[in-house]
């Protein structure tokens, strides 16, 4: 009966092992295609990251090569400010004084039309309710 004992005790731990050895290798199994999945994954991003650093490269030059285009028109340019003590009397002086007071009189001209085309829309509107 102690060999009996025994041999029962050697199958439980036997069958023990194999279940162990079953769970362990599904584990595997499973971690196996989640490194398969995690490589490709990799492999597709370092791609788009390769073509993503080109575009950019791509743009940086682009811009650069802008930015030379509006220093070279601007050192082209001719230096259009006036010295005040040159400047005739109630002349501004400078080209950022000329473009505020252009901007002041188109200011004036767009609330005079607008008042303009107030006073005519009143008058249409008064003469359709008047009747």
């Amino acid at each position: 009966m102690a060999k009996d004992n025994e041999l029962l005790r050697l199958e439980r731990h036997i069958e023990q092992l194999l279940q162990r050895f079953a769970a362990v290798r599904d584990e595997n199994r499973r971690l196996e295609r989640e490194l398969s999945t995690a490589v490709a994954d990799n492999e597709q991003l370092r791609r788009e990251l390769g073509t993503m650093t080109e575009e950019r490269q791509e743009m940086t030059t682009r811009v650069d090569s802008l930015i030379d285009r509006i220093e070279n028109w601007q050192a082209e340019l001719p230096d259009e400010t006036v010295p005040v003590d040159d400047a005739p009397a109630g002349q501004p002086s400078t080209t950022e004084e000329q473009s505020e007071t252009g901007e002041q009189q188109a200011t004036a001209r767009v609330e005079t039309d607008l008042e303009n085309k107030q006073e005519r829309d009143g008058g249409i509107q008064g003469s359709l309710f008047s009747r």
